[in-house]
This record gives C-alpha cells, sequence and structure tokens, in this order.
C-alpha cells in the first residue's frame, strides 16, 4: 500500500484535508485587516444585529442594508458571540463562519469526490482544491462566499449519490433541499443555480447520448425536500418584508441583484475571458494539474466510435463558438450606436443595444440539446445509444457540466468579481486529482507537461510580484472586490 493510499483511508484524509485548508488560511484570519468596504459593511451589519438583537433586519449604522440575506449575519453574530462580544472591535470572529466554510468545503469536495472519482483520486483533487489561493483567500474575508463554497459542494455531493445511483435513499434528497435553503439564506440563488447546472447539464447530456437522461432525480421531487426549502427561506422572506415595509425585496433584487445582470455593478468589470486569465495565480498551486484535468476528462468522455467522436467534435465547435459570441456581445454592445427619440422603434433597438447575454449561453446551451435529443432526426443522425457507458464517463460528465456552465456563466456577467467563480473550483479540483492519479498509474497525457510548467511558473511569478509596491493593493483588491482598507477600529463602530 502506498503512502497515498494510506492518506486517503479510513479518517486520515478527512483530518489531513481539514487542517490544510485551515491551517494555510489561519494566518491572514487574525493578521490582515478589513479588506475592502464589503468586509466592513458585512462585520458592522453583523455586530449591529448583535447589539440590537434584530435578527431580522440587516442594518449598517442605521440605515437598511437590503443586499444579501441575513443567514451570513446570523453565523458572524453568533462567532462573535462566542468568543468574545459585540464591544471587542475584533475582526478575526467575524471571519471564523468563512474559515471553517472553507475548511468544510475542502472535506464536501472530497465526500463527493469519492462517488465520482474514487478515493484516491478525490482526495488529491481535494487537496489541491483546498490549497488554491482563492479559497484561503476567501477563508479570511468576512463575506460569503467561504460559507457559500461549502454548501455548494455539500449539495452537489447530495446529487452525485443520486445521480451516479450510490444513494438513492431520501436522506440524500432531504440533505440536498436542506443545503438548498441554507445556501439561498446565505448568498440567494447562487447554490441552487449552480446545482442546477450540473445535473440538468449531466441529465440532458446524457439523454443526447444515450437516448436516455435516467429517474435518478425523482426522489429530489418528494414533497418534504420542497418543502424543507420553503419552510426555510418563507418565514425570514415575510418577516423582513414586513420590517422593512416591503423595502428589502426592492434592494437585494431590484438594486443589487438587477445591477450585476445589467451592467458592472460599482464599476466591477473585467476584459475578456476575465475568469479564464485569472486561473493561473487563483487556482494556484492547481494550476500545475489544470490542463492535465481538462485533457483527461476530455479522453474520458471521448467516444470510441468514430461518429460519436464527431458528433462530439460538432457540440464542442457550436457550444464554444455560441460562448464566444455572446462574451464578445458584452463588449460590443456598449459601443453601438443608438438611435435618438422616443418612437416605437427607437425604443426596441435601445432595448435590444442594452441587453446582457449573461445567462443566455448555459440556460440555452441546455434548452437546445433538451429540445434536440427528443427529435428523430438527431437519432437518426447521431450515434445515441450506441454505446454502454461506463460509470468514470458518467461521473465525468457530471463534473465536466458543474465546472464549465457554472464558468460559462459567470464569464458572461457584466459584473465581474474573481471570487465568483469560487463554486466551480472544486470540480475543476477533483478533474486535476483524476488526471494526476492516473498519471501515477503510467497513462499519457498528451500536451499538458509544457503547457502545465508554463502555467504553474506563470502563476508562481504573479505571486512573487506580491511583494512590490502597488502589486499587493492590486490582489487585495481582487480578493475583496474594492481598492479600499480599513482597520478593525475604523470598521466595527461603537
Amino acid at each position: 500500500m502506498t503512502l497515498l493510499d494510506r492518506l486517503s483511508t479510513g479518517w486520515k484524509p478527512w483530518v489531513v484535508l481539514f487542517i490544510l485548508t485551515f491551517g494555510a488560511a489561519a494566518p491572514g484570519v487574525f493578521n490582515l485587516p478589513a479588506l475592502d468596504r464589503d468586509e466592513s459593511r458585512f462585520a458592522q451589519a453583523s455586530k449591529e444585529m448583535l447589539e440590537e438583537k434584530d435578527y431580522i433586519r440587516i442594518q449598517y449604522q442605521d440605515e437598511l442594508r437590503n443586499k444579501k440575506p441575513a443567514g451570513i449575519h446570523w453565523l458572524q453574530a453568533a462567532s462573535t458571540a462566542v468568543f468574545t462580544g459585540p464591544e471587542a472591535k475584533q475582526i478575526w470572529t467575524y471571519r471564523v463562519p468563512s474559515w471553517l466554510g472553507a475548511a468544510f468545503g475542502t472535506l464536501a469536495c472530497f465526500w463527493t469526490g469519492l462517488v465520482l472519482v474514487g478515493r484516491r483520486a478525490s482526495f488529491v483533487g481535494s487537496a489541491l482544491f483546498g490549497a488554491t489561493l482563492l479559497l484561503t483567500s476567501e477563508a479570511h474575508i468576512s463575506k460569503t462566499d467561504g460559507v457559500l463554497v461549502f454548501l455548494t459542494t455539500l449539495s452537489i455531493g447530495a446529487l452525485a449519490r443520486l445521480y451516479m445511483r450510490r444513494d438513492q435513499s431520501k436522506k440524500m434528497a432531504l440533505l440536498f433541499w436542506a443545503c438548498m435553503g441554507t445556501s439561498f439564506l446565505i448568498k440567494g440563488p447562487v447554490t441552487p443555480m449552480v446545482a442546477a447546472y450540473a445535473g440538468m447539464g449531466a441529465w440532458v447530456w446524457a439523454k443526447a447520448t444515450d437516448g436516455k437522461g435516467g429517474d435518478w432525480w425523482r426522489v429530489l421531487t418528494w414533497w418534504p425536500g420542497p418543502a424543507i426549502f420553503v419552510a426555510m427561506v418563507l418565514p425570514w422572506f415575510l418577516w423582513i418584508q414586513a420590517a422593512t415595509d416591503g423595502q428589502y425585496i426592492k434592494g437585494a433584487v431590484g438594486k443589487d441583484l438587477k445591477d450585476k445582470f445589467t451592467g458592472a455593478s460599482e464599476g466591477h468589470g473585467g476584459w475578456p475571458f476575465y475568469h479564464l486569465t485569472h486561473i493561473p495565480a487563483w487556482f494556484f498551486p492547481a494550476t500545475l494539474f489544470f490542463v492535465p484535468g481538462l485533457v483527461a476528462a476530455w479522453k474520458r468522455l471521448k467516444p470510441s466510435r468514430p461518429r460519436g467522436q464527431a458528433w462530439l467534435k460538432h457540440v464542442v465547435l457550436v457550444s464554444g463558438a455560441i460562448f464566444v459570441g455572446l462574451l464578445a456581445l458584452n463588449y460590443v454592445l456598449p459601443f453601438m450606436p443608438r438611435p435618438q427619440g422616443d418612437g416605437m422603434i427607437a425604443s426596441a433597438l435601445n432595448s435590444v443595444a442594452s441587453l446582457k447575454p449573461l445567462p443566455a449561453w448555459p440556460a440555452l446551451f441546455i434548452g437546445v440539446f433538451w429540445w434536440l435529443s427528443g427529435r428523430d432526426t438527431w437519432m437518426a443522425r447521431w450515434p445515441v445509444g450506441e454505446e454502454v457507458i461506463p460509470d468514470e464517463t458518467r461521473a465525468m460528465r457530471l463534473l465536466v457540466a458543474w465546472a464549465l456552465l457554472t464558468y460559462a456563466f459567470f464569464e458572461l456577467m457584466p459584473t465581474l468579481l474573481s471570487h465568483y467563480i469560487l463554486p466551480a473550483y472544486p470540480a475543476f479540483g477533483l478533474m486535476a486529482g483524476y488526471a494526476s492519479t492516473r498519471m501515477m498509474e503510467g497513462e499519457f497525457l498528451p500536451v499538458t507537461r509544457w503547457v502545465s510548467i508554463a502555467l504553474f511558473a506563470l502563476g508562481a511569478i504573479l505571486l512573487l510580484a506580491v511583494s512590490f509596491p502597488g502589486v499587493t493593493t492590486y490582489f487585495m483588491a481582487e480578493t475583496a472586490g474594492d481598492f479600499s482598507t480599513a482597520l478593525p477600529k475604523d470598521v466595527l463602530e461603537t
């Protein structure tokens, strides 16, 4: 038995992986000042919630903060109450939920990978994910993303057990819906969206290639599951609507969410392929296995027969072209000339010119192939159902749908912040772990060696550059989303 086998069995992987992320993030939790105005406002709102004992409304210096649900503030208030109290202005107490969330997110990644890529690959992939710069950075910021990645990964772990038919029990469905409810109270619809892309993407993939998607999802319709979600979300929603005189939904959806979907909210725009170009730094040190993970996924998913290979190449080329076209529209539409006047034609053209195609590609991709898979002409043209699909291939479909559809959605958003893509990182980590174990077993993955070394070296150079004046400020801004910093005493008002 190798060292990897010993580390990945029994209780050891759970302890090792938890300590890895928990320890890697620990110094920043205590030593870093409040990184930006968002972190300071999250912490201050939680402090006021604890002082006023008003756990429904979210306030910042006597003003309503109708942006995110209250779940993260409940956790921050609880951790501060346990460790110090509202009178102690120590920012680290508000970071504990993110710190623990990131560490538990690594464990959730391992649990998810057990049924998708196997114990050894899951251990390696989770270790790679748990050490990434983006995760450990979010672990010491008192915002939502550390907790969110844990709940998202845990929900997909439950979904994966249903999908792979390893555990069709109703308790997995209840766990899934409990994660949906909890995550909705943390950051609204992000986790439900990511889980929907993963599950529906894998189902449509199977439907289009195998002729049947399967009924593994039916247990999710068992009524106590959705009832749990409603019971968790609806009471607080009704309470806060009443407590704010109906202003919460206007602020959270009509302002905060709308601004992110219709433009670069608060100036947070970026260049094309923004998230992809951040991979060398934010996915470091797992960047060494990022490209092998993609290549291994391609080899696993590529059909053995020529007709099947032709089908997959067509799908990749067409979907890639649509994605690039929509991405280009995000940057071209704002510069298009717009007609003057208030007439019907001018109004219609102005409305089209202001459209942002951010959610279109993943949803369109799923919808189109769902529709095509039921057409007789599709089944006659493509090799539907010609091969017996092994479990490894089915698992890789779920991972790729999870990673790429989530990436595509956030890449198409007009508002670009580097931490938005964090819910896709566990999938990329598991793909990297799968590739690394295949390479240990002697499998050759073409064009990966030098590309991986170059990507890893680029990430290392970028991180070394952080020590230069000015660059540190930029990286802190990328982590938190704003260029301003603050000391705890300036943030946590008395």
